[in-house]
This record gives structure tokens, sequence and C-alpha cells, in this order.
């Protein structure tokens, strides 16, 4: 799946709940307020939470301890700053929201090692214990930031386009670019929702700026907390589609997105089959941690530079579907893939990332084998195994080569 659709999800998500909100808040308005009776806690803080708890079980399921305990921490955050529960003071407000963006951030960066152990505790305190120290020391708090405001006025003071106070309006465009500069196999997929979560919440919390067009604070925080709530949930479904039909290594579409593309195709293509030449030797000699990294750089030429889409098949073998491409022409254009591969120097690294200086530099080399349908390969199993043996006559010709069926 990609990119562009990872970052486009959460910005909508985000962006439609102050829409929302300003169209249709007298109605959601009236609306709460007639499916209040008999409920424990207010309508608008009920169902904000039933959302926000909706990607818990699915995140559990697929052990992504980060997204429940963000789910938790939204919870905790809406039950303090509602007006009719928590309803914390402006200066705790815009404690809440210069904290909860450095907590997103906090949370995203630890990586997932589960719950129950130091490093799920370590998680737990990220996200607690800001919002129980605001819950228990509420009063000395709001005291003592009143007090700061008095003396430096400058530091809190908000800004009437937000209601919020001028640190917020570095520190959260600060956390979003950094949460979407890591690097890291599940961070391109999560990264976009915690960012927009981080948004949605930091501005849901000060309920009463322009940006929600005067909605009353229940309707905005419904809104708000809802679609963070559905963001944790596109969350997981990304999660669970990745580890489903993405190669967890390189980073490309792994052998079931494969397997569901050849059953889709028609018309003209050719299939290719890519394989590392003496890949076992090369194991051998320099260690797996080195062939991880060989594979991962073979990976990324093909994913820029061959004219199709690149699969992982398995091991050190890679496959391009080439739609509207006969064998000749994708032959022809996977050359400039082949000479990319073979012009590439990987560093050898030890643990830890530190270079191996005295070793140098090593560079492989990959044979491809093409084909296309015919009267003899009409179903695409039969074009990929044309391509395997053009793979083994490459190979056994030589290397470092293109052969097509």
């Amino acid at each position: 799946m990609r990119r562009w659709i990872h970052l486009s999800i959460p910005v909508l998500a985000a962006s439609a709940a102050p829409v929302v909100a300003a169209i249709y808040g007298s109605e959601l308005t009236n609306w709460l307020k007639s499916v209040q009776t008999g409920w424990p806690l207010p309508a608008s803080a009920l169902l904000a939470t039933a959302l926000l708890l909706l990607p818990i079980p699915a995140a559990l399921l697929f052990n992504q301890v980060r997204l429940v305990l963000l789910a938790l921490m939204g919870s905790g955050i809406l039950m303090l700053i509602h007006p009719q529960i928590g309803n914390l003071e402006t200066p705790l407000r815009h404690l809440v929201m210069l904290v909860t963006p450095i907590q997103i951030l906090l949370l995203l960066l630890l990586r997932e090692r589960g719950l129950l152990n130091r490093f799920g505790l370590i998680r737990l305190a990220v996200v607690s214990v800001p919002l129980l120290t605001v819950w228990l020391a509420r009063a000395p708090l709001a005291k003592g930031l009143t007090s700061l405001t008095t003396t430096w006025p400058w530091l809190l003071q908000p800004w009437n386009a937000l209601d919020a106070p001028w640190p917020i309006l570095v520190l959260l465009p600060t956390t979003i670019f950094v949460m979407m500069r890591l690097k890291g196999t599940e961070y391109p997929v999560i990264a976009p929702g915690f960012a927009a979560v981080a948004t949605i919440v930091t501005l849901a919390v000060a309920s009463k700026n322009t940006l929600w067009f005067s909605a009353s604070t229940p309707v905005v925080l419904l809104c708000g907390f809802g679609a963070a709530g559905l963001i944790m949930l596109w969350c997981v479904y990304l999660l669970s589609w990745g580890r489903a039909y993405r190669d967890e290594l390189t980073g490309l579409p792994g052998r079931r997105a494969l397997e569901e593309k050849l059953a889709k195709l028609v018309g003209s293509y050719s299939l290719a089959m890519g394989d590392v030449d003496h890949f076992k030797r090369f194991n051998d000699k320099y260690g797996h941690d080195t062939g991880d990294d060989v594979l991962r750089m073979v990976g990324g030429i093909l994913e820029r530079h061959t004219p199709g889409i690149a699969y992982r098949y398995g091991g050190e073998e890679f496959t391009i579907v080439c739609n509207g491409l006969t064998a000749r022409e994708a032959a022809e254009r996977l050359e400039e893939a082949r000479q990319k591969i073979a012009e590439t120097q990987l560093t050898l690294r030890q643990r830890g990332g530190k270079e191996r200086k005295t070793r140098g530099k090593v560079s492989v080399t990959m044979s491809f084998g093409v084909a296309q349908p015919n009267e003899h390969n009409r179903h695409p199993k039969d074009v990929l195994k044309a391509a395997d043996k053009a793979l083994y006559k490459a190979k056994r010709t030589g290397r470092n080569r293109i052969k097509s069926a």
C-alpha cells in the first residue's frame, strides 16, 4: 500500500473533525442531549471513549502495545478535560496541550517489547504519570502555573486563534516533523497516525479555539477524540495488512501479495525472476547481518529502478511484474537495475552500526530471467516458471546478466 494512502487517511480524518463539528454542531448538541437520559457519564464522553477504545482488541491481537496505550491515554485526557467530569482550569489545559505531543512522540519512539515487563512499565509511566500528576496535584499545579504566567506573561500566554500557549505553535509542528522523519519498518505506517492523533487531540483540548468554529465543547470533544480513535483503528488495519502482504526485511510486497497479483494478470505483461549471485557463499563469508543489508539494498534498488512492481519471492529471489511490456522490453529496462546493483558498494558493519574500516566495502551482482505469455505458457504461474528457467540459464552462462525465455 503506497505511502500517500498512509498519509491521506489520518490527515482526512483529522481535518474532517472540525468540519463536522462546525456544520453539524447544533444537531449533534441536540442529539447528545436527547440520548443523555439514564447514562452514568455525559453522552459525548461515553461515545468518544467508545471510539477511542475501539482499536484496542485488534491492537492486542497484533501485539501493538503502543496503540493500546495511546488509546488509553486519549481516554484519560478526555476524562480530565471534559467540562462535566474533570473540568480542568485553563492553565492546566495549557499544560496538557504542551505535554500531550511529547508523550505521543515518546510512545512512538519506544520499541514494541510487550507490556508485562520493564519496557512495558516504562511505556505505562510515559502515558499515566503526567495524567495522574495533573489529576492528583491539580490545585497546586493550577496555582503554580497562574503564578508563573503572572511573573512571565509571555511564557504561557494564549494565542487567540488557538486558545493555546505560544510554545505549542513550535512544539507541535516540531514533534510531527520528528515523527515523520523516523526510519524503520513500521514508522511509515504508524507515524502519520500518531502525528494526526497528536494534532487532533492537542487542538481538541483547547475546545474554544476558532479552528472548531465555535462549536460546543462536548461536540468538539466527541468529534476530535472520536477521529483520534478512528485514526488508531486505521493504523491497526495498516499494520495487520503490512504483516500479511509486505516483506518486513526489504519493505517490498511479499509472496502473498504476488500470488494475488498473478491471479489478476490479464492482457500483455511479462514476469522477471531475479536472484542475488552466490548469496549463500556471501552469507557464509560475511554473516547473516551483512546478508540482510544486501537484501535491503537490492530491494530498494529494485523498487526504484525496475519497469514494474518488485516483490520479495523468498530468500534471495525477487519477482518483478511488468504490465504492458514484452519480455524483450522488460529485459532492456531491467538492465538499469542490474547495473545499479553491480555498481553499488555496501560498507561492512559490525554490531552497533560502526564501520569495519579494515574490511572495506563489498558488492554483489544479480541475474534475471524474463518471460511473457505465449502458446506454451498461458497462465501467469506457467510464465513465472518460464522466467525461473531463464534465470537459471543466466546463471549457467556466467551470472550478472539477463536472459529471456
